[in-house]
């Protein structure tokens, strides 16, 4: 429905919003834009520009509203999920091939699909690609900050197939929810919260990075 959409385009939308207002940095990539910190560089939407963004908001609000936690991401905290692109021409075509639907076109696009799972063209709901088709892929992201101080850092991110490192994921958080229960604070960081709220304080990127998979 168009209330939906209106609410899908709110970056803020899962909380997380900063007193200075809404910033043009916050908001989804809808053309295509020049890399300010590598300017050879232009910058499409991402595949998880959306939803990943709004997820580490949502991590910022709960921190902020939890009284046993003093983690603060800071009141001019930011966050920019875009991919790159070599030149601003592949930019534009990326920016046009993802943009949101009107509500006629995605229930156009729903029935398509629909009817692809009907005709086993897609996998259905939770099947996922098969493995020798995850075996061609794998995950490169970096990270790259600027801190409150004028200090920039980054992480740069290699890992197998997006699928398969959820999955990898999903067991690494079980076993930390199992095994380490008195770090994790259920009793205050419990419910439906983000991964980086609800694991903070664990062992959880030490268990990943530790195991080769």
């Amino acid at each position: 429905t168009s209330e939906v959409q209106a609410v899908s385009k709110d970056p803020f939308c899962l909380g997380g919003a900063r007193r200075r207002g809404t910033k043009e940095e916050d908001k989804d990539c809808e053309q295509a834009e020049q890399d300010p910190v590598f300017p050879s560089l232009w910058l499409q939407p991402s595949y998880s520009s959306t939803t990943g963004s709004r997820i580490i908001r949502r991590t910022c609000h709960l921190f902020e509203t939890s009284s046993e936690d003093t983690l603060r991401y800071g009141e001019d905290f930011s966050v920019t999920i875009r991919e790159p692109a070599l030149n601003k021409r592949v930019a534009q075509q990326q920016v046009k091939d993802t943009a949101q639907p009107s509500v006629e076109d995605a229930a156009q696009v729903a029935a398509g699909f629909r009817t692809a799972v009907a005709g086993g063209q897609m996998p259905r709901p939770g099947q996922g690609p098969p493995a020798e088709v995850r075996e061609m892929y794998y995950s490169d992201a970096w990270g790259v900050a600027e801190g409150e101080d004028g200090k920039w850092a980054h992480v740069h991110y290699t890992g197998p197939e997006a699928y398969e490192v959820t999955a990898i994921c999903s067991v690494t958080a079980a076993l930390c929810l199992v095994e380490e229960a008195d770090r994790l604070q259920p009793a205050a960081r419990g419910g439906v919260v983000t991964p980086a709220f609800a694991l903070h304080g664990s062992t959880f990127i030490e268990r990943l990075e530790a195991t080769p998979f």
